[in-house]
């Protein structure tokens, strides 16, 4: 039996679908952002350091150290049985996705310069729309200004259609 599939929604609201199944997500806002920062970087391995800049900036290096620690712990037990996709290692911390797995931001990035009308209906909401950390908010002014432009391709390619 081969490994299954996780669904990924950062699109909207941070959801995660294992065998179909919701994960129960953690409360804390900062993990919910942490765990999608680490998803829609997945298959990068980011320095933890780097981590301890966006996510605990106040912190001494040594509480930031322990708090990272505790929330890919925490991140880890909300995966559950998908929790092998989160790799720890000393200096770094990398979300791998498997070919099964579907990430709709991914989707949309994939399919906006060659199929611009799957890729608007993959564009079901702002990206993580609740969250307000710098990170996410850049990235969602990028994935808006991408969804413009390919909404634009798509009317003129309507349009050349005549329709």
């Amino acid at each position: 039996m081969g490994i299954s599939a996780l669904k990924i929604h950062l699109l909207g609201m941070l959801d995660l679908v294992f065998e179909d199944k919701a994960l129960t997500l953690p409360a804390s806002p900062t993990l919910r952002s942490l765990l999608a920062y680490l998803i829609h970087n997945h298959d990068r391995a980011i320095a933890r350091d780097r981590l301890l800049g966006i996510f605990w900036p106040e912190r001494s290096d040594a509480q930031a150290r322990r708090a990272l620690s505790n929330a890919l712990w925490r991140i880890r037990q909300t995966l559950g049985p998908a929790a092998e996709r989160l790799l720890t290692e000393h200096n770094s911390v990398t979300f791998t996705l498997y070919p099964q797995d579907d990430l709709d931001v991914a989707a949309f990035e994939s399919l906006a310069p060659g199929d611009p009308a799957q890729a608007i209906t993959r564009y079901t909401a702002d990206f993580m729309e609740a969250c307000y950390d710098d990170w996410a908010i850049l990235e969602r002014e990028r994935l808006n200004e991408l969804r413009l432009s390919t909404l634009a391709r798509l009317v003129a390619l309507e349009k050349q259609n005549g329709q």
